[in-house]
């Protein structure tokens, strides 16, 4: 009896053991078997990655508006899609990762720093006049200037307060300004082109004309209407609003990465939103709009245009991104369009014109102009500025814009998209 029962435990004790000895090995295993999952998952997305940084390199392999697919280690298991596309005065680079059937996918709207000519705060065309300043204006930074160089003034009973004319050095600019980004140019013409058919998009007429999200992994969807268009909803991704007209947006609207073009455009009072503003006759954006980072107005003015363009931003405006006159007349008339920036305006970022700028307020990065132009109650004042603040240095390292004049090689990430 007593060998039996021992018999018995014996089989009891092994059964355990065996039990516990197969959920370790069971354990062991699939920990093993999550842990190359994991791994693999990383390598994917490092893949990824990878992709991404090549397309930001100064890359020859994948062309604007094309997509490639790139052996990495020509090995023939990491592979990655690549492709290039614009959107608006940006270029989405999407890098698509594939090994072992499974996939993972960057996509990053990318730019360009700040234009690059010494770190300028303004630039103004040689146009055989000095520049004075008034007030409590202030240069920051290098500053281009006309041959006839810089000048204290009194007008409007206001003298020059500052203890330097230019807080930077002073250099002598040329009498054309560097020429405006053709490539820039072309991508809002194919806008202008999308506008004048007039015709919805197939991605629109698939998702239905009142959708109000679209993912950048999707088609863009273009909204195109002859008639004015008043944006009162919510529009966010990939999106671009187009009428024949004009475009009102609305203080009740809500704008997030999305494109608006229209010969005019006009953003009410309190408006507050991230967008690409287009337009080839006026930009109007009433009192207190903020437009957060990185945001963009732009006018590319026609060759056949009857009048000349202009951007106007009211008292109380914050803008952070670039923005951007290319004026048709400006071989044509003595004072062509041009960018108003009012008092207590903010502009962080670029801003460049080659017809005229009225500014009043304030720009932490860079302006180049043909020329300036102030309008006071009493008169016109050329190449004055009055309280005005240009300062390069309060603009971040890290900003990231698009290049309204040339494009260097490296291009740098803006955002992130889904």
């Amino acid at each position: 009896m007593l060998k039996a029962g021992t018999l018995f435990y014996s089989i009891v004790i092994s059964l355990v053991i065996a039990l516990l000895s197969g959920s370790m090995i069971l354990l062991s295993q699939l920990s093993a078997e999550g842990f190359q999952r994991s791994l693999s998952r990383q390598e994917l997305e490092l893949n990824a990655a990878s992709g991404l940084s090549l397309l930001l390199s100064s890359q020859t392999l994948v062309a604007e508006e094309e997509e490639q697919t790139i052996d990495l280690y020509k090995n023939g298991t990491d592979s990655v899609l690549l492709s290039r596309k614009f959107w608006g005065a940006f270029e989405i680079a999407v890098s698509k990762a594939i090994r072992h059937g499974q996939e993972s996918t960057c996509i990053a709207q990318t730019g360009y720093g700040a234009d690059g000519t010494d770190n300028y705060c303004l630039y103004v065309s040689d146009q055989d006049k000095p520049v004075a300043v008034c007030g409590t204006t202030i240069l920051r930074g290098a500053a281009f200037l006309p041959k006839a160089g810089i000048k204290r003034a009194y007008i409007e009973g206001q003298n020059y307060t500052g203890s330097s004319l230019v807080y930077g050095e002073i250099k002598e600019s040329s009498k054309m300004l560097p020429a405006f980004n053709k490539k820039l140019t072309g991508r809002i013409s194919a806008l202008a082109r999308e506008q004048s058919t007039g015709n919805p998009s197939p991605a629109e007429e698939n998702a239905g004309s009142r959708k109000k999200t679209n993912s950048f992994f999707a088609p863009a969807m273009i909204i195109s209407e002859k008639p004015a268009i008043i944006i009162r909803e919510m529009y966010s991704g990939h999106i671009a609003i187009i009428s024949q007209t004009m475009i009102t947006v609305d203080a009740t609207a809500s704008l997030e990465d999305v494109i608006l073009y229209a010969p005019k455009i006009l953003i009410k009072q309190g408006f507050r939103g991230n967008l690409q503003a287009f337009a080839s006759d006026s930009i109007l954006l009433e009192k207190d709009v903020l437009l957060d980072y990185p945001s963009v107005l732009g006018i590319v003015q026609q060759e056949n245009a009857k009048k000349n363009a202009a951007i106007v931003l009211s008292q109380g405006d914050s803008i952070s991104g670039s923005i951007f006159l290319c004026n048709a007349l400006s071989s044509q008339a003595l004072y062509p369009g041009g960018i108003i920036i009012r008092e207590e305006v903010v502009v962080c970022g670029s801003v460049y014109t080659n017809g005229y700028a009225d500014v009043r307020g304030s720009i932490c990065g860079s302006l180049m102009c043909r020329n300036i132009l102030l309008h006071t109650s009493s008169s016109v004042y050329e190449n004055h500025l009055l309280n005005a603040v240009i300062d390069r240095t309060a603009l971040s390292p890290y900003f990231t814009g698009i290049s309204l004049v040339e494009e260097p090689g490296l291009k740098k990430v803006v955002k992130w998209l889904k």
